[in-house]
């Protein structure tokens, strides 16, 4: 641009000098072609934006699906431990239970007509 500006000048100068016509030209040329190349940069950039971000969502997408089914899994493992454990803590009670007298009062109460529902 500066080189343009500078090529203005000359010609303002002296109106019949050829080179500086010329020149003037080549450099107009050069800086429209050079606008031209940033345009196609800049659009090939933005697709390239675009394509990563669909790349990256889908690549989130598969993540996110994993963890969800990872989490599933684990939510799964958990439920079986945790039959395991109640087996075994049942299991536990029942070896450490006392035994219940046969006419005890308490049965008894509980066997009352009063006490069902």
């Amino acid at each position: 641009q500066k080189a343009a500006d500078m090529y203005v000048n000359a010609l303002k100068l002296k109106p019949d000098y050829e080179n500086a016509k010329y020149n003037l030209e080549k450099t107009l040329r050069m800086i429209k072609k050079n606008k031209q190349k940033n345009k196609d940069k800049n659009k090939k950039n933005k697709n390239k934006d675009k394509n990563n971000k669909k790349k990256n969502n889908k690549q989130n997408d598969r993540k996110n699906k994993k963890q969800n089914k990872n989490q599933k899994q684990n939510e799964r493992n958990q439920k079986k431990l945790s039959k395991k454990e109640a087996d075994r803590i049942l299991n536990a009670l029942m070896r450490n239970r006392k035994p219940v007298k046969k006419d005890s009062t308490a049965k008894r109460k509980l066997l009352s007509p009063r006490f069902l529902w």
